[in-house]
């Protein structure tokens, strides 16, 4: 690629990485949290997920990373291995575990979290090789038995376990997170009994957000990004100023918003994942993993065909495999190609890969230099940029009538896949998904 390389390409390249690079900050911050990992893993996967796609990726305007999809399926992965290991018990019980007692409240104890971190990152290894193996059996077209149906409304599904797990930080409630079968509901039920125990000051703070970053994106970046080259980085701005705020306004001391605290700087050293630990979690870490894939390998067709020039599905396959190797060894777990930014590369012009360096080079010196300056930053704040990060999602919601009019199969699939994910779980639904699509494609054949 470099040898190739066009003088003519530094320009857009340049202001196209520039521009993901500002995106994935907040972003994988935000994403990083939503997997109830600490908010820095997603800067660790913002870094070297798109620099290991640069090397090994077929499409030129992907831009790997954390997102939200995966990050709630890798929480649900962790609320079982909570649940296996009683940290998903009522606050402040006492346990014995490993002869050391530890007190369990509403924060995870850094012990804990650093053991969390290691499941994330076994199961993330262990997937990412036999990602890596299957591309080179040339098992890239597997992810042709999904249809676009299945994947839409699986991930519409999940966007509402997304929002739903975000109440509880922009309305400042301390709830108790629920797992297992049937938890969205729970959780609305636990939400609406203790609304009356909402913080306004975080409630008022999130609002402000989400109405400031949804104005900005859709009212200018949207509507003028023809005449703009480069996006307003309202997400990066929003982060800088809520931090700045926070800090000033002492949201945190006197008004109790809840804040992200301590950010480690540096780069963590690279360690092998212990794959014993990946060994209760490995079907739902597969299924993460054909999600992952099944999202990056539609983007590189879309934009392979847009720019004509060729996808090769096993090497894209062998570039997500790739991509959470790496990721694993420095505490991140499953990636994928971001939609979002994606598109938001391609419409600033972005022409290779090269992108991905510039944008990695930005949020390196985030992760070496100025990581612990994000100390008072509100989760509230980050709580706004995933929300209305959903908004393309959930406009997919009104694409269903014209789908059932243009086929009932598909329509079928849609409606029971998406009310699995939503009212049963995300991993029942998917499989429930592929289920009714198997069944569907017996039936028409019979007939």
């Amino acid at each position: 690629m470099i040898r190739n390389y066009k003088r003519t390409d530094i320009v857009p390249d340049l202001i196209a990485g520039s521009t993901a690079g500002a995106m994935m900050i907040p972003q994988g911050m935000a994403f990083g949290a939503l997997s109830t990992l600490p908010p820095i893993v997603g800067l660790y996967i913002s870094l070297f997920a798109p620099l290991t796609y640069f090397f090994l990726g077929t499409c030129r305007q992907i831009s790997m990373g954390c997102i939200a999809v995966l990050s709630l399926m890798m929480a649900d992965i962790l609320d079982l291995y909570d649940e296996n290991t009683k940290i998903a018990a009522a606050s402040s019980t006492v346990y014995s575990t490993d002869n050391m007692t530890i007190l369990f409240t509403d924060d995870i104890s850094p012990d804990i979290q650093a053991k969390r971190i290691e499941v994330a990152a076994a199961v993330t290894f262990v997937v990412g090789m036999i990602t890596i193996l299957l591309s080179k059996l040339g098992l890239g077209f597997v992810t042709c038995f999904m249809s676009n149906s299945l994947i839409t409304s699986f991930t519409v599904g999940v966007s509402i376990h997304v929002f739903t797990s975000q109440l509880k930080n922009g309305l400042g409630l301390k709830l108790e997170r629920k797992s297992g079968l049937f938890k969205l509901p729970k959780t609305w039920y636990e939400v609406c009994i203790h609304l009356p125990e909402t913080n306004i000051a975080t409630l008022i703070t999130w609002f402000i957000c989400i109405i400031i970053i949804y104005l900005v994106k859709a009212q200018i970046n949207d509507r003028f990004k023809k005449k703009m080259k480069i996006p307003i980085p309202i997400e990066l701005i929003m982060v800088i100023f809520g931090t700045v705020a926070s800090y000033y306004l002492e949201l945190n001391s006197k008004y109790q918003v809840k804040i992200v605290e301590y950010i480690p700087k540096g780069i963590p050293s690279p360690k092998l994942p212990d794959v014993t630990l990946a060994t209760d979690y490995l079907a739902d870490g597969i299924l993460i993993a054909v999600v992952s894939y099944a999202q990056t390998v539609a983007l590189a067709k879309t934009f392979g065909l847009l720019h004509k020039y060729e996808i090769d599905p096993d090497q894209e396959m062998f570039a997500c495999g790739g991509a959470n190797v790496v990721c694993s060894l420095f505490s991140g777990y499953i990636t994928a190609a971001s939609v979002s930014r994606t598109v938001v590369v391609n419409g600033a012009g972005g022409k290779t890969q090269v992108t991905s360096l510039i944008a990695c080079s930005i949020v390196l010196l985030v992760i070496v230099v100025l990581a612990p300056y994000f100390y008072y930053l509100p989760l509230c704040v980050l709580a706004a940029i995933i929300v209305v990060n959903l908004r393309g999602m959930f406009w997919k919601l009104t694409q269903l009538n014209p789908l059932r009019k243009q086929s009932k199969s598909d329509f079928i699939v849609w409606v029971v896949t998406f009310s699995v994910s939503v009212f049963v779980d995300v991993i029942p639904g998917l499989l429930a998904g592929i289920a009714v699509s198997f069944l569907l494609i017996i039936i028409i054949t019979q007939q």
